[in-house]
């Protein structure tokens, strides 16, 4: 079967698998296996006609998670109104479509490799939308199964760090001194979710202030990377980062 067929048949189950959870709340682990189980044969069907064995489960990471991560954080949102209801039907599309794209650039990437492509671009978005559903789920999930601090730090940092690794794989951005780098990352992360245990916000602000943090690390490990980590890429970077951290504490409601 051709993988094009194999990603829309895919994509259909993955948005059927989550309305079903929607309707059968209590039975959401069975379509969810189900989800996971579309996405990793499918990934995997594209990587093995290219032959590139093994790289399936590093191209397979970015949409399991997000998936996963899209899935909790949205069943902490109450279906009470009708425009929660609305939103959560935007948000099952957009997964659907954010999927079938990474799918196509993907195969792009490997096909024509020679050729620009939006995998790229693509997967830093989808990464960061993806921190920000993790950071959502996981802080979410702290309130409600008071689970100790460093243990939801850990998790956080372990799961935004291999984010970062998938990201900077697909931009072929790995060598020997990616892992270093890791591993600076893996601990600054505890330390940033372990600084924000003591502000006085909701989790839906925390997991915009982590995600902020994201994408600030990510952009200077691609720029470090890239040897491309100077006066000139570093200062817009940190005033825009700066103006949205100052804009969330200036309009978010303090506890």
């Amino acid at each position: 079967m051709k993988s094009s067929v194999v990603a829309l048949l895919s994509g259909l189950i993955i948005i059927l698998g989550l309305e079903a959870m929607l309707l059968w709340p209590t039975l959401f682990l069975v379509p969810l296996i189900i989800i996971n189980l579309a996405i990793f044969f499918s990934v995997f069907l594209l990587v093995r006609e290219n032959n590139l064995r093994w790289r399936w489960i590093v191209f397979s990471a970015l949409p399991i998670i997000f998936i996963n991560a899209l899935v909790v954080s949205c069943g902490l949102i109450p279906q009470i109104t009708l425009w929660n209801k609305i939103l959560l039907q935007i948000i099952f599309f957009a997964a659907v479509y954010f999927f079938l794209f990474y799918i196509r650039n993907l195969w792009l990437y490997f096909n024509f490799p020679e050729r620009p492509n939006n995998l790229d671009n693509f997967s830093f978005g989808m990464a960061i939308v993806t921190a920000f559903f993790c950071s959502s789920a996981i802080f979410g999930l702290q309130l409600f199964l008071s689970l100790p601090y460093l243990i939801l730090a850990v998790i956080i940092a372990a799961i935004l760090t291999l984010l970062v690794f998938c990201n900077l794989w697909m931009s072929r951005l790995f060598g020997l001194e990616l892992w270093p780098l890791l591993l600076i990352l893996f601990f600054l992360f505890i330390q940033i979710v372990w600084a924000l245990y003591f502000l006085p916000f909701d989790y839906t602000v925390l997991s915009f202030v982590m995600t902020l943090v994201f994408y600030l690390a990510l952009s200077l490990a691609r720029l470090d990377l890239r040897q491309m980590l100077n006066r000139h890429n570093l200062k817009p970077l940190l005033i825009y980062v700066g103006i949205v951290l100052l804009i969330i504490l200036a309009t978010v409601r303090w506890h």
